[in-house]
């Protein structure tokens, strides 16, 4: 089943462990691939600290930009359909699942006015919706 929207399922895990360690800003760290994803990385940015530990509840996501979750201390892949071993994919349309074909072709140009500078900036689309 899909997690809470907007939850950091490591973040919570090492906010778990603040207190054990006498600290009270643990972040999480993604390593990017340089160890075990599914490996619990903490750091405190005020001390300076890091905490590498065991491993990662059922669960987690293995880094910031899929949706693969860790299960088991290994990296698992997850499709879009929320299931574990899956590769179902988002199309170009953002169709689960889906086949290209529900996507709308939108041309012309979009001129949006800029908030912070009064500059307009306008470019042109050509691309799927």
């Amino acid at each position: 089943q899909p997690c809470q929207h907007g939850t950091d399922y490591r973040a919570e895990q090492c906010t778990a462990i603040n207190s054990r360690l006498g600290v009270t800003d643990l972040q999480p760290a993604y390593l990017d691939g340089q160890n075990n994803p599914c490996r619990l990385h903490c750091f405190s940015p005020s001390k300076r600290f890091q905490y590498r530990g065991t491993d990662v509840e059922d669960g987690t996501k293995c880094d910031l930009y899929s949706n693969n979750r860790c299960y088991r201390g290994d990296c698992q892949t997850v499709g879009c359909d929320n299931i574990l071993g899956s590769s179902v994919q988002f199309d170009y349309c953002g169709v689960c699942g889906g086949d290209n074909i529900t996507c709308e072709i939108v041309k012309g140009s979009y001129t949006q006015q800029q908030q912070r500078s009064g500059k307009q900036s306008a470019f042109c689309c050509e691309d799927y919706v």
